[in-house]
């Protein structure tokens, strides 16, 4: 594990402006933090990292990727990670799986930031605008092969759960990220539910429709809606319990950040752009627009958004049994959220 907690719990934050360095009321603190890919919906830890935000709560956070969430996971559990952001699907199965106790303490990017993206020649036949009523748009999608990562992938389970809502179903065609793009060149496959840069890339690169947006309440038709805890702020109730002062530390300096990226828009695009431009390339700012909702909508977990994450577990993980005996009050933490919310707005 890394360093505990000096500081605590009573710890005042001093009023920040956007000069001041870490607040001299608070012992400096080191969290190793574990996340599974530096993809879009993860932009938010980024930033509060180049913004000096974790500094500002007297925070030293070390992010490293793990490469997947599952392996995120696994250095969690193992203990050569303190905290870490990934997929909120993850943590629940974890629970359901192994027993693991871990806490959604917040959510960098919620709704479900999923995306559908038909090639074109497929949509033009479809006889449904792109833009036409939700319900037909799905409905379209019968016999379809779209492209998954996984059928444990929240991003299948959603698809799944949309789909089977409005009577009908599509074909799972398995594969990973680099080899969806080439099917999808090639023609091989009739769409990808995917998420940021490959749906972009899909668009602007091959000519692609969007044909589901979760962002914009595409995925409502299967329960799956705004409060959807896309991903979390994971921390082990065992690390919570031994260093209370630097989770509730984090916790506010994400509420912070969550809340400086809704309120300064564009200063937030160009620091997560000064890092990763250059690598999504021309793509960025459809990328940002996609992603950017993500980032506002619903920072504090509830008890409705981690339901449909339940709602929505593979059944062929995670059995009904098992998911039946989940409840969502078991991954949420109100003293730590309330004591970061003060926190947070204390900042202000």
């Amino acid at each position: 594990m890394a360093l505990a907690a000096c500081g605590s719990s009573k710890s005042k934050i001093a009023a920040p402006n956007a000069t001041t360095g870490p607040a001299t009321t608070l012992q400096p603190v080191s969290i190793k933090m574990v996340i599974g890919q530096s993809t879009p919906p993860l932009y938010p830890i980024y930033i509060a990292q180049d913004k000096g935000f974790f500094a500002k709560f007297g925070l030293k956070v070390d992010v490293s990727i793990a490469g997947s969430d599952a392996l995120g996971l696994a250095q969690l559990v193992s203990g050569n990670a303190d905290v870490a952001d990934m997929g909120t699907s993850t943590l629940v199965i974890a629970k359901a799986t192994q027993g693991t106790s871990l806490v959604s303490a917040m959510s960098p990017y919620s709704g479900p930031g999923l995306f559908t993206v038909l090639r074109k020649p497929v949509a033009d036949k479809l006889g449904v605008a792109a833009d036409g009523p939700l319900d037909a748009r799905v409905k379209a999608l019968k016999g379809l092969a779209i492209a998954v990562p996984s059928k444990a992938s929240a991003l299948t389970t959603v698809l799944d759960k949309v789909t089977s809502a409005a009577g009908v179903s599509y074909k799972q065609v398995i594969m990973q990220a680099p080899a969806m793009i080439a099917a999808f060149q090639r023609g091989d496959i009739d769409g990808v539910q995917m998420v940021s840069p490959v749906v972009e890339t899909a668009i602007q690169k091959n000519g692609g429709v969007m044909w589901l947006n979760g962002l914009k309440g595409d995925m409502a038709v299967g329960g799956v809606t705004e409060t959807y805890p896309f991903m979390s702020v994971t921390i082990p109730r065992t690390y919570l319990d031994k260093n209370s002062d630097a989770a509730v530390r984090l916790t506010a300096a994400l509420l912070y950040t969550s809340e400086w990226i809704k309120n300064n828009a564009t200063d937030a695009e160009a620091t997560a752009k000064a890092r990763w431009g250059a690598t999504i390339g021309d793509l960025w700012d459809q990328v940002w627009a996609n992603n950017y909702p993500g980032y506002i909508k619903q920072p504090v977990p509830s008890d409705s958004g981690l339901k449909q994450i339940i709602a929505t577990l593979p059944s062929d993980v995670v059995s009904a049994d098992k998911a039946a005996r989940l409840t969502a009050t078991e991954f949420l933490d109100t003293s730590l959220l309330d004591k970061a919310k003060k926190l947070a707005a204390d900042t202000k």
